[in-house]
C-alpha cells in the first residue's frame, strides 16, 4: 500500500511544472530559487552537464539558465531542452547585453534577460513555465492602458513590443520606424502614463497584468 502511494505521488510530481535554474553562482542561484518557489518546484544545478542529467530525468515546465557556465554554453543548451522538447519555457540570463548572444536567443525564441533581472520579468517566466498563456493577458492589459491613457495605436504597439521583452534597440527595426521616431513614441507614452521610464511603464503594466495570470494559473495537485 505504501509502495502504490509513493508511486502515484511520484507521478503527480513528474506531471506538475516545476522550473529547472541552471547557474554557477551559488548566491545568484539561491536568490533565483527563492523568488521562483512561490511559483512551485524549482531545482538548482551548477552547469550544463547537471543541467542535461535533469532534463533526461523528466520534461520542465521552465529553464532558466545562464548563458557562461563553467562546462558550456547556455544557448547552446537551451537549443537542446527546446530540441528535445524537455522544457517547455527558457529564459536565458547574461551578465552583459551581447549582440551576437542576443540573436542566437531570438532565433531560438527564448527570453533574455541581463542580470540582475527585474522580479516582474522572472515572475512573467515563472507564470508561462506553469502554463499560463501571459501573451494573450499582456495584450489584454495593453488595451486597457490604450483606452485608459487615450494611447495611439503606434504608442500602445511600442508598449506591447517592449513588454514582450524587445529592447529600446530593436524597438525600430521591429516597427520598421526610426530610432528618433521610437523616441518620439516613448515620450508621448511615459507623458500620457506619468511614467519616468519606458522600463518603468513596462513594469507596472506587467504587474497589472499578474494577478489575472495567478488567478488563471492552474492549481497544484493536493492530496
Amino acid at each position: 500500500m505504501g509502495r502504490r502511494r509513493r508511486s502515484v505521488e511520484d507521478a503527480a510530481a513528474e506531471r506538475a511544472p516545476a522550473i529547472l535554474v541552471v547557474e554557477d553562482d551559488d548566491l545568484v542561484g539561491r536568490a533565483l530559487a527563492r523568488l521562483l518557489r512561490a511559483f512551485g518546484e524549482v531545482e538548482v544545478v551548477r552547469g550544463a552537464s547537471q543541467a542535461r542529467a535533469a532534463l533526461g530525468r523528466r520534461r520542465w515546465g521552465g529553464m532558466l539558465v545562464d548563458v557562461g557556465l563553467p562546462d558550456g554554453d547556455g544557448l547552446e543548451l537551451a537549443r537542446e531542452a527546446l530540441e528535445q522538447r524537455r522544457a517547455a519555457e527558457v529564459l536565458v540570463l547574461s551578465g552583459h547585453v551581447d549582440r551576437d548572444r542576443l540573436r542566437r536567443a531570438h532565433a531560438l525564441g527564448v527570453g533574455y534577460l541581463v542580470k540582475p533581472a527585474l522580479e516582474e520579468d522572472l515572475r512573467l517566466f515563472a507564470h508561462r513555465a506553469r502554463g499560463v498563456r501571459l501573451d494573450a493577458l499582456v495584450r489584454a492589459a495593453v488595451e486597457e492602458w490604450r483606452e485608459r491613457y487615450e494611447l495611439t495605436d503606434a504608442v500602445a504597439d511600442v508598449l506591447g513590443l517592449a513588454a514582450a521583452g524587445a529592447s529600446r534597440a530593436e524597438l525600430h527595426e521591429l516597427r520598421g520606424v526610426s530610432e528618433e521616431t521610437i523616441k518620439k513614441q516613448v515620450r508621448s507614452l511615459i507623458t500620457a502614463t506619468g511614467d519616468a521610464t519606458l522600463e518603468a511603464a513596462v513594469s507596472r503594466l506587467l504587474r497589472e497584468a499578474m494577478p489575472r495570470a495567478a488567478r488563471r494559473a492552474p492549481s497544484r495537485a493536493t492530496g
